[in-house]
């Protein structure tokens, strides 16, 4: 299995049998991942949700998905898109282990 690499909240379903589809929550720039956990409580229970933190500080305690002014040190020269798709994929194509 894959190793998750972003730091993450998360929500197991509380409903239903498996498979649980999951819902992965991205925040906006100079938010965290506990401002999107909010909204697992109206995500529908049969759900994993996931709520990620984007991997750059972003003033003093939010973060960002890319580098505004550059290239980010954490994304290696990747596009946003890239570089999100890198950390969940491998945790999506594996599945979810508790």
């Amino acid at each position: 299995m894959s190793e998750f690499s972003l730091v993450h909240q998360s929500r197991k379903p509380t409903r239903g049998d498996g498979p649980h589809p999951a819902l992965i929550l991205l925040h906006g720039l100079g938010s965290n991942e506990d401002d999107m956990l909010m909204l697992a409580p109206y995500v529908d229970p049969r759900r994993y949700v996931f709520a990620a933190r984007a991997p750059l500080p972003y003033h003093s305690s939010g973060y960002a998905w890319y580098d505004l002014v550059g290239e980010g040190p954490g994304l290696g020269g990747r596009s946003i898109d890239e570089s999100v798709r890198s950390c969940l994929v491998g945790r999506a194509l594996d599945g979810v282990s508790w």
